[in-house]
């Protein structure tokens, strides 16, 4: 049982400090950004996650559509 109460502790631990060097990390990222006026076309909701992460209204014709795989590579 204590077993299990110190892995709770450590995934918690991990999860703070990714989540602290994450936050970091995309706070750089949003700084070093130049045009935030630019369009992500991409094969699922990951254009989506990027204007999320950064900040960024979503300006892509294609958010909230799945495009087809073999649609995309064309």
């Amino acid at each position: 049982m204590e077993d299990t109460v110190f892995k709770k502790i450590i995934n918690k631990a991990r999860y703070l400090y990714r989540k602290y060097y994450r936050n970091r990390y995309m706070k750089k990222c949003r700084q070093r950004i130049v045009n935030k006026d630019f369009s992500i076309i991409s094969h699922l909701c990951v254009g989506g996650i990027i204007y999320d992460n950064l900040g960024l209204p979503y300006l892509s014709p294609t958010v909230g559509l799945s495009i087809e795989r073999k649609e995309f590579n064309r």
